[in-house]
């Protein structure tokens, strides 16, 4: 069911990831890769939809279950530490930029 505070909670994550890509092109990684790293992100704050979350207030359950997705894959165990290193660098991007109080994956 469609629920505006979720709507609003949407937006702001993707505020927030858009964010951390152009921080990322700042210190000088490459604009593709900051496009990837946003697919990325975007796909995994669509994951969390369902669940009634934004990336602001997932836990740590809900990481592990991403997790699972990719490792039961053909190269999933190395798909899976790939998206584990991106969720650890954008995570701690927000704690940085003080706008969560709790890392997730702590």
């Amino acid at each position: 069911m469609y629920h505006p505070a979720c709507a609003r909670g949407f937006k702001e994550g993707s505020l927030a990831i858009r964010d951390f890509c152009s921080y990322k092109v700042a210190i000088g990684k490459e604009r593709r890769y900051s496009l990837i790293l946003r697919g990325e992100l975007d796909h995994f704050a669509v994951f969390a939809v369902p669940r009634r979350k934004t990336v602001f207030d997932i836990e740590k359950r809900d990481i592990d279950e991403y997790l699972l997705l990719f490792r039961n894959k053909e190269d999933g165990a190395r798909v899976a530490s790939r998206k584990l290193s991106m969720l650890r660098g954008f995570y701690g991007w927000l704690l940085l930029n003080k706008r969560i109080s709790r890392d997730p994956l702590a």
